[in-house]
């Protein structure tokens, strides 16, 4: 006789111990809330999360979240299908739909994975993937996508292009579209 096991985590790694392996929470239709200063400063809920002792990973399936800035207002607003974050490294991986909306500065973006440095405070793409920006009446798309939260700049490394929408006021009301490659 051939027993097979099948166990489903959303932590992918390469097995060492049971405590790496193993989450030492799992949540089904989660609330997580972290508070810095007595104040709120993320939200999130999933549909699963799992945390896991040793390195402090957490995995999240079907994200929803916020952020907010010092004064409470909502910083960022986003989902995505699959979360993994490391809050002692400050390293956040996002997967498979992703819409994040960037209030401050007007923009969102669309993406099929994003990386997040807390430390650096930078947002980046895979060289290979396309990430569009949608700002007020502008469209940009390219690959290899790079943004800095310090600086509020941002880059794509090839494949740019866009539309900028502009309406003029005049008896007619005609919108222009500008192409760019």
């Amino acid at each position: 006789f051939a027993y097979n096991f099948f166990s489903c985590s959303l932590n992918y790694g390469t097995e060492k111990t049971s405590e790496e392996t193993v989450p030492e929470f799992s949540f089904l239709n989660s609330n997580y809330n972290k508070y810095e200063e007595n104040k709120l400063s993320i939200e999130m809920k999933a549909k699963k999360m799992e945390q896991y002792k040793t390195n402090g990973d957490t995995y999240a399936e079907n994200v929803v979240f916020k952020t907010y800035n010092d004064d409470g207002t909502v910083d960022t607003e986003g989902s995505c299908n699959l979360l993994s974050s490391n809050t002692k490294t400050k390293k956040y991986s996002l997967f498979d739909n992703i819409e994040i909306n960037i209030y401050d500065q007007e923009m969102i973006l669309f993406a099929t994975s994003l990386y997040f440095n807390g430390t650096t405070e930078q947002l980046t793409s895979s060289q290979t993937e396309n990430v569009l920006i949608k700002k007020k009446d502008t469209e940009i798309e390219g690959i290899g996508f790079s943004a800095s939260g310090v600086s509020k700049k941002y880059a794509y490394a090839s494949n740019i292009k866009g539309k900028i929408i502009s309406e003029e006021t005049d008896e007619n009301k005609i919108t222009k579209t500008m192409d760019v490659n």
